[in-house]
């Protein structure tokens, strides 16, 4: 019931986020914008499949053991096999943004699917926290699953601003 909660909250946001930029960017810059946004997805979906929730059975099972030291151990090496993954999948879609945009037969996406890169990388880095933190610190779920998924990027990839 929760989680069913936690997606109708979500697809609201979703929705209170993309209508109002359908109205303000106009159809062909948000064309642009969602040519980009499929490429995010498919490297936001790779990051949130198996591996983090594998990861989050290895951590869970170490902290219920007592074994604090594997617990800082597999959080070292997750950290550094996310970040190394991230960077990469981040690189390679930066890097192949003209060939992408010519190949999606839409070359003005070609700047927004470079602007959208670096936040493969954040992506990456946040699934490995969320998993490692959510299993030896109790994060409510729910809440942790929409702000992650369903906001868009820039709430979560930019820095905090001060009202």
């Amino acid at each position: 019931m929760i989680l069913v909660a936690g997606t109708f909250i979500a697809k609201i946001i979703s929705a209170g986020f993309k209508i109002p930029l359908q109205h303000l960017i106009g159809n062909t810059c948000m064309g642009i914008f969602n040519s980009a946004y499929q490429y995010y997805t498919v490297m936001f979906v790779i990051a949130t499949a198996g591996v983090p929730v594998a990861l989050s059975k290895l951590v869970s099972e170490a902290a219920a053991l007592g074994r604090a030291r594997e617990v800082k151990r597999i959080a070292r090496l997750a950290a550094l096999v996310f970040i190394s993954f991230g960077a990469l999948c981040a690189f390679a879609l930066y890097s192949a943004a003209g060939w992408i945009a010519n190949a999606s037969k839409n070359p003005m996406a070609f700047a927004s699917i470079r602007a959208i890169a670096p936040a493969v990388f954040f992506v990456w880095g946040a699934c490995c926290c969320a998993r490692l933190f959510s299993r030896v610190v109790r994060v409510p779920q729910p809440l942790g699953w929409m702000t992650r998924k369903k906001l868009p990027v820039p709430f979560w990839v930019s820095p905090p601003v001060k009202l």
